[in-house]
């Protein structure tokens, strides 16, 4: 099972426990927990890199914080600059 499923698998038991089966909040959680990129998301940004593409390698990372964030509805409040 992958780093990200993992990760959002604990993040929706602990939302179920604490908030039964309000769907918002779980969903929340999930998306929330997704906000990070995996080690393996990281490594092909690395790929990437090697081959030639800094750029995208180097921004990837903001980009899908920024995308999370707009999935969220508002910017996070542990966006970085």
């Amino acid at each position: 099972m992958s780093d990200m499923i993992e990760r959002v698998a604990r993040a929706v038991e602990i939302a179920a426990k604490v908030n039964g089966r309000n769907w918002d909040k779980i969903a929340l959680a999930a998306i929330e927990a997704m906000r990070e990129p995996t080690e393996a998301m990281i490594n092909g940004l690395r790929i990437a890199q090697e081959c030639g593409d800094s750029t995208a390698a180097l921004w990837a990372p903001l980009v899908w914080r920024a995308m999370i964030d707009a999935a969220l509805g508002e910017k996070h409040e542990n966006s970085e600059p």
